[in-house]
């Protein structure tokens, strides 16, 4: 029979016998801490990958929470969150003025470097 070694990294013991057939670690808390490390990297790929309207939207959404709707808001007090504005998922009219629809929300960018966020 060919022996197993726990798949957490770091351990190096080997897979008893009495473990079930499937496991592939030592012990049940291994088994655990090697499935929150296999989650860990599951959310970093679907960050990573994430739909670009997605992330946008969030971002507009924390905006919202800090400063509110319909109000003028400077862009370099938003900067730091690093919004990709060239994203153009959808266009909605208010005002006779063209913005940007994201889901439920919508944007201006005025001039200069002011951005109005609404609740559509």
């Amino acid at each position: 029979m060919k022996k197993e070694f726990c798949e957490l990294p770091g351990c190096e013991n080997e897979i008893p016998s009495w473990r079930h057939g499937n496991a592939t670690t030592c012990c049940e808390e291994h088994g655990k801490q090697l499935k929150k490390l296999r989650e860990a990297a599951n959310y970093q790929k679907l960050k990573a990958t994430a739909n670009p309207s997605i992330i946008m939207y969030r971002q507009l959404k924390w905006i919202v929470d800090h400063y509110g709707y319909e109000k003028l808001i400077d862009l370099d007090a938003v900067n730091f969150l690093g919004i990709n504005w060239a994203i153009k998922p959808d266009v909605f009219q208010r005002d006779g003025i063209t913005g940007t629809k994201v889901q439920d929300l919508g944007f201006i960018i005025s001039k200069p470097n002011n951005i109005i966020i609404y609740k559509l």
